[in-house]
C-alpha cells in the first residue's frame, strides 16, 4: 500500500472495526487529514491498529511511539528494515534492529522520547547506534 494512502485505509478500517459514538467517528474523519486526530485515533486503539498494520506489512512491525504528535513506526518487509513517519517510507535499510530484548540485553532495545528514537542497528555484518528526530 502505497504511504499516502496508510492514514485514510487506517480511518476507513476503523469505521468498520470500533465506531460507537458520533464523535469517535468525527475523530476518525478528522484523521483523514489532521495529524493531530490521527494520534489520538491511535492512542485509543493502538493494539487494533498494530494488527492492521501488520497484516498490511505482512513481516514485522515494531517501536510504535508519537513523534511530536505523528505516528512513527519500524517495520520489516522483504528483509529491510525502513521506517514510517507522516505518511512516507523512510528508506533505513537496516537489516536488523534490536528491540523487545529482556534481562541483560534489554539496554540494546530501542527507546525513545516524545521528539526522537534511538537503537542499534546492523547491516552487512556491521552494527550501528542510530537516532531518528524530529528537530524545528
Amino acid at each position: 500500500m502505497p504511504p499516502d494512502q496508510v492514514n485514510r485505509a487506517l480511518a476507513n478500517r476503523a469505521e468498520n472495526l470500533f465506531i460507537a459514538t458520533q464523535a469517535e467517528a468525527d475523530l476518525v474523519e478528522a484523521a483523514h487529514y489532521d495529524p493531530a486526530a490521527f494520534g489520538e485515533l491511535y492512542r485509543r486503539y493502538v493494539v487494533r491498529v498494530y494488527r492492521y498494520l501488520y497484516s498490511h506489512v505482512n513481516d514485522e512491525t515494531f517501536a510504535f511511539r508519537l513523534l511530536e504528535g505523528s505516528p512513527f513506526y519500524l517495520f520489516r518487509k522483504d528483509g529491510q528494515i525502513n521506517a514510517w513517519y507522516t505518511a512516507q517510507i523512510v528508506p533505513l535499510g537496516f537489516e536488523g534492529v534490536i528491540h523487545y530484548a529482556c534481562c541483560s540485553g534489554g539496554y540494546l532495545t530501542l527507546k525513545g522520547n516524545d521528539t526522537m528514537v534511538w537503537f542499534y542497528a546492523f547491516k552487512d555484518h556491521v552494527w550501528y547506534y542510530v537516532e531518528i528526530g524530529v528537530h524545528s
